[in-house]
């Protein structure tokens, strides 16, 4: 192997190491302030995403419904879900979007806009008939969407595993969405 040979295959071989690195040092500043939005990357990207969404969610939720006060009382299945968000966050998660679905479907038949039936409706079908029943505005219709959204996350994606925080935070929200479908309807 010749001189110009054996540099040519040293800078085929350092080019991408080298390349990396100027990048990551012209763009720190910018990758230093994405890094405590993301608290989790050991299951990828969508659980990072998860944990970022949950929070803009709880965030607008905040700003826009009135979200439920914590009380000193904690309904019977409220504790429930909070002690199996110690042990499986992402089991409370799908337990508590059940509760949504509960509430909504219970919602949908004392308005009588489903006929009560053996049947099992999809849920969107309740969407669509409180969105029509104007039940829910629309920031209740969005955090419907986006819970429904991130209940999909959770129950589909291989090796999901969110934090006890966003599962925490998961139950506030669908909480806040039980209390808005109705008064009437409780979460227990």
């Amino acid at each position: 192997m010749d001189w110009l040979t054996f540099t040519t295959k040293i800078a085929e071989a350092l080019a991408w190491p080298i390349s990396s690195i100027v990048i990551l040092v012209l763009l720190r500043t910018q990758i230093a302030g994405l890094l405590p939005l993301l608290k989790r990357v050991k299951a990828g990207p969508l659980e990072a995403e998860f944990e970022r969404e949950l929070k803009v969610l709880r965030d607008s939720t905040e700003q826009q419904l009135n979200p439920v006060k914590g009380s000193d009382t904690l309904y019977p299945m409220e504790e429930k879900l909070y002690r199996l968000a110690e042990v499986n966050p992402r089991s409370a998660i799908l337990e508590g979007w059940q509760h949504v679905e509960v509430a909504a479907r219970k919602r949908v038949l004392e308005l009588g806009l489903h006929e009560a039936g053996p049947e099992r409706r999809p849920i969107l079908d309740a969407y669509r008939s409180l969105a029509q029943a104007q039940v829910l505005n629309a920031e209740g219709l969005a955090l419907f969407n986006e819970l429904r959204s991130l209940r999909n996350q959770a129950a589909h994606m291989d090796d999901f595993n969110p934090s006890k925080s966003a599962a925490l935070n998961y139950i506030g929200l669908a909480k806040t969405l039980i209390s808005q479908l109705s008064t009437s309807v409780k979460f227990a």
